[in-house]
């Protein structure tokens, strides 16, 4: 019996944070989807956002301020790599980080090299997707999300990529900024 996938398509964010011997726990977004508008035939009415102030209280203020703290003894400290989301670039972020004394780093457009997670995240969504029974509503795909980054994604996995970066760095500057393979 081959499983067959419908297109009913729904989706859910999530954030996590990993660092050497380090993952986050999985924080599902509580974040509306995107529905129908009653009575107006095909239109539908847009999800909700990650706003900056949602992204302060749900990530900054929780996961993200306690995996600074679990690492604060590493010896070159913790530096934070996040893509260039509006949400991420905000003033009220820039000032949270700077009292919880988190330190970001610039992150180039369109650069997932140098995103550790971004590997992490290919692996995830590669599991994520091969689960059976396949999820049918938005509720399960959550449970089934964290249960893999829970029980699938390791350190063994996380480890390699956090490692790798000093090279993946020295490879980018001898490119030119340039994408290697």
């Amino acid at each position: 019996m081959v499983p067959t996938f419908r297109s009913g398509r729904f989706s859910i964010q999530v954030w996590a944070g990993i660092a050497y011997n380090l993952k986050t726990p999985l924080a599902v977004l509580p974040l509306a989807p995107r529905k129908k508008r009653p009575g107006s035939g095909n239109q539908w009415d847009p999800a909700e956002n990650l706003t900056a102030v949602r992204y302060c209280n749900w990530i900054i203020n929780g996961p993200l301020r306690d995996a600074v703290t679990a690492v604060s003894a590493y010896p070159d400290g913790l530096s934070v790599v996040e893509d260039g989301s509006s949400c991420h670039q905000a003033a009220i972020c820039k000032q949270r980080w700077a009292e919880y004394n988190i330190q970001t780093q610039e992150h180039p457009p369109a650069s997932p090299d140098l995103n550790p997670i971004e590997n992490i995240w290919y692996v995830f969504k590669n599991l994520l997707s091969k689960r059976l029974p396949v999820p049918k509503t938005r509720h399960e795909l959550a449970r089934a999300a964290e249960e893999v980054w829970n029980t699938q994604i390791t350190l063994e996995h996380i480890n390699p990529v956090i490692e790798s970066m000093e090279h993946r760095m020295e490879q980018v500057l001898t490119v030119g900024g340039c994408r290697f393979a």
